[in-house]
Parts: structure tokens; sequence; C-alpha cells
């Protein structure tokens, strides 16, 4: 919002920018504000003084941040953009928490964006080491490795980039406090904060692994709606995010169990106990964000289990890109310095085969090239090269 506000003092064309006369910004996280959370009246004071002090001169831009904290925001917003009072922009940190008021009181209004982490390519280029061309050379492929490292032992959160590591740590655990008691605990009145956080630190550590409703009832003895809660309170707050297991029968995949990924690897490496040994699953959370981010279709993971009755082994594959009534896609993550792993190759072959994919991707450490199986071609292709690749608008279709 602060960037809005500087393009409109002074364009980017050289044209004469907007006077800071017509800015209002107001942050509804101060202290001062807060009182007044349940006051209909406070966003016309807040105006009405902005106007007989500042008196703009033309229509004014309003930016309210952190509205979600005003109980009575839309219909004052959906009030002024009737009136053409202003044009307003506003923003809250929840995923779900603008969706009420957007999708009715403000229909038709609105353009939404959405802000995430950095991805790879961006944070690099927070940390002035983004690529302007790709190399074969050794040495390049090794500085990209590390930086790749680097990303997912510190995740995209902008502030921690272009920090030294140890501070950005300290901003990370903060981050999690504050997300937990703010946008968690305070929004949805959370009586027990201690289960609730102990939920969260479990499903983070757990990232990109699946996770049932029941096993947390089990593991933190809570119930079954209350641990559904929880889970969907963290959705919301942008600290996880969920993927379904594929099943054509909506009834069983709804009552399958669910994979959680950390909305931020860095967050999650901060606050778990530990994180060397995670690499892999670190690697699949970062490709699962590339992918909600940049694909257009529905997201599944596929797993079916080992039926010894009639001769069929399991497999598993982390991602099954859907689009209308067809697969479009299906990606692995092997992320090893081993060779490439055969359980992970062969899961990968059977979802081609199963939804009759020509293709497939399998995203590595380190190996290149192309394996021609019995189910359709395998490509195989380095972690950072795909990611910056996709960035692009180069590489593999997806």
């Amino acid at each position: 919002m602060r960037q809005i506000v500087g393009r409109l003092l002074k364009p980017e064309d050289g044209t004469d920018g907007v006077s800071p006369r017509d800015i209002l910004f107001i942050n509804f996280d101060e202290p001062a504000l807060l009182p007044y959370r349940s006051d209909p009246m406070i966003l016309d004071r807040l105006v009405d003084a902005y106007r007989a002090i500042q008196r703009p001169h033309g229509r004014p831009y309003l930016f309210l941040d952190e509205v979600q904290n005003l109980d009575h925001w839309a219909h004052w917003v959906r009030t002024a953009l009737g009136a053409e009072e202003a044009t307003i922009v506003v923003s809250g940190s929840s995923a779900q928490l603008l969706e009420p008021e957007l999708g009715t009181v403000l229909t038709g209004r609105t353009r939404r964006l959405t802000v995430q982490p950095f991805s790879f390519r961006e944070f690099l280029r927070a940390r002035e080491r983004e690529p302007t061309t790709i190399s074969e050379g050794r040495g390049f492929i090794q500085r990209m490795r590390e930086e790749l490292q680097h990303y997912l032992r510190f995740g995209g959160m902008p502030a921690v980039a272009a920090e030294p590591d140890d501070e950005g740590e300290v901003h990370l655990v903060q981050y999690f406090e504050d997300i937990l008691n703010r946008d968690v605990v305070a929004r949805h009145a959370v009586r027990s904060v201690r289960t609730l956080k102990e939920v969260a630190l479990h499903l983070l550590e757990q990232t990109a692994r699946p996770f049932s409703h029941h096993r947390l009832k089990g593991i933190h003895g809570v119930g079954v709606d209350q641990a559904r809660d929880y889970v969907q309170h963290l959705v919301e707050a942008h600290m996880l995010r969920e993927l379904t297991r594929y099943d054509r029968r909506p009834g069983v995949a709804a009552k399958s169990p669910r994979k959680a990924y950390a909305q931020d690897v860095g967050l999650r490496n901060a606050v778990v106990a530990q994180f060397s040994d995670d690499w892999g699953w670190l690697a699949e959370t970062v490709v699962f964000n590339a992918l909600k981010a940049r694909w257009a279709g529905d997201l599944f993971y596929v797993e079916e289990a080992q039926n010894v009755k009639e001769g069929r082994a399991g497999y598993a594959c982390d991602f099954l890109l859907w689009k209308g009534t067809r697969a479009a896609g299906a990606v692995q993550v092997s992320y090893t310095s081993a060779a490439l792993q055969p359980r992970e190759l062969a899961g990968l072959v059977a979802t081609m085969k199963r939804f009759q994919l020509p293709e497939g991707l399998i995203l590595t450490d380190g190996d290149s090239g192309d394996i021609e199986t019995d189910g359709g071609t395998v490509r195989c292709r380095p972690l950072w090269r795909w990611l910056l690749d996709r960035e692009g608008g180069e590489g593999w279709s997806v």
C-alpha cells in the first residue's frame, strides 16, 4: 500500500503526481484506534477530520490498512464508493477475512491482490543475486544450488530476505507469534491458546505430510470439530495451506487425509525444533506454493494403497494438476543428493498411466534429462532451474 502511495506521489512516467493532501493512510492496528473497533461512526469521524485539516483538492485516495479490525467497515466503504467520494484501498491479513464483504456488499466494485512471500526469483532479486541469463557452467549451477538451499532455509518473507540470517530468524519467530495471537486468537476468541499453538507447530513441523482431524484429536486431546476449526483458522491466517487427495468420489475425498503445507518455509524452520533432515519436505513445500501461485486449475496429491488380492502395488505422486474434466500434468519432487529414487519414479509413472498422461516431471537437487518409460516420458529437472524457468516464461508447460 505504501508503494502505491509512492507511485501516486511520484509517477514513473515523470508526470505530475497526486498532491499529498489528497491521500489519507490509516493503520487500524494502531493501539489508539482499537477502542473504536465497534464504533459505526469512526470512519466518518476520521475522514471528516482529515477533510477539515488537510482540505483535499479533489477526490481523495483513502488507504485503510488492516481494516478487518473494524466491525462496520464494509458498509461504510460501499456507501462512500456509491457516492463517489473517494478511491479506496483496503487491506487485511487473513485469507478469508474479506470474503463475505467482498462477495456481497462490494460485489463488482473491487479488484483483489493477494501478496505472497517472495518466489525464488524474487528472493534472488531482493538479495541482488538474480541471474540475467541461465548458464550451464559448473560454477553457476553450484551457486544456484546454494542459493536455493538458503531459500529453503529462510523462506521468502520480504523483510527477512534482505537481512542477515540471525536478524531474519528473530523476525520470523515474531511473525509466528503475531499471526497466532492477532489473526487467530484475537479474531476467533480462541480460549485454549496453548493447544492452538501446539497444533500449529505440529502441522508446520509436518509440512508436506498427510494429516487428519481425527489424528490431531488423538495427539492434542481436542475434539474433531475443534481440530477442524483450528486448521481452518491457520489456513485463513496465511500460516498453512491444504492439499486434498485425489478421488473421483467426492465423499471419499472429503474424508481422506489432507496434506498441510507451510505458507513460508522460513517461518516454519524458525519455530520447529530441527530441520536439517527435512530438505525433501521443504522442497516439496516450495514446489506446492509455486504451483498454487501459477497453476490456474485444481491441484491434488495421489496416493493408492497396495492391494495384494488384486496384485496391485501401492504408489504415490506429490502433485496431480487438473484442468476442467481431466488431468493435465503430474509432478514428483525427489530432492535428494543421492540418485533418483526408484520409488518416486515408479509413483510418477503409475500416475501417468492411470491418468493417460504422455509425460511427467520429477524435480531434483541436480539430475537433468529425460527418461523413457512404459508409461511415457519422465522429464528430470533441477528444482532451482524449474523455479527460475517458470517465472521467466520458459521450461515445462506447468
